[in-house]
């Protein structure tokens, strides 16, 4: 018969057995489980949730910093340049059309389109990149369509509190181009037609007014 002595000391051989085991067992889980973090944030989409949490989160910071340094008369000249490349583009717009129209194989503004089917589909994606070259006013506004500034003006008007509803409906209709020619039914060889939907539709006064728009 063991003695209590004897007891205590095959308990406390045991009791380490079993603390030694369970410390085996974590590091172990412990080394697999960081091994695992390390695989994944090195996979793509590892890398992938690491800039959505991180770069988007600093972008995030910058844009909230952008916005309380620039001040209201900042952004009043911002909204007046955008303006500005908006009426210049849209000017471009219906001046090349108005080549394809009188045939005129160059003019002041440069050809834009040779056959009639260019100028349909540059009227159906009015706010895509033509795949020409751009001409702009603001070197800050280079690469931008026609739907890019409007979308950012409107981004800076709400940031002075101000809503403008015949901005919004007008992003909205260049979104939506080829179905808003398609209900009207043009002819696409018709630049007359086109030229009209484009003036009436999508020109606000503010930039038909603007001497960078001829009428």
């Amino acid at each position: 018969m063991l003695s209590e002595e004897e007891k205590k000391r095959i308990e406390l051989v045991e009791t380490y057995k079993f603390e030694v085991k369970d410390k085996l067992e974590y590091q172990k889980a412990r080394k697999f489980g960081l091994g695992m973090v390390y695989s994944f944030f090195n996979s793509k989409f590892g890398l992938w949730v690491l800039s959505a949490i991180f770069v988007s989160g600093g972008v995030k910071v910058y844009d909230d910093y952008k916005v309380k340094q620039e001040n209201e008369k900042t952004r009043g000249e911002i909204i007046e340049k955008l303006d500005n490349e908006i009426s210049f583009k849209f000017d471009r717009v219906l001046a090349s059309l108005e080549l394809i129209k009188e045939k005129e194989p160059e003019g002041v503004w440069d050809q834009e389109f040779s056959t009639l089917e260019e100028a349909k589909n540059f009227a159906l994606g009015i706010n895509k990149d033509s795949g020409k070259e751009e001409k702009y006013l603001y070197e800050e506004f280079k690469n931008w369509s026609l739907l890019a500034l409007m979308v950012e003006q409107n981004r800076q008007l709400k940031h002075l509190g101000i809503q403008d509803t015949e901005l919004e409906e007008v992003i909205r209709q260049l979104n939506e181009m080829a179905k808003i020619f398609e209900n009207r039914q043009v002819n696409y060889e018709d630049i007359k037609s086109i030229q009209k939907i484009i003036r009436e539709n999508l020109v606000l006064s503010r930039w038909k007014s603007n001497s960078l728009f001829s009428d």
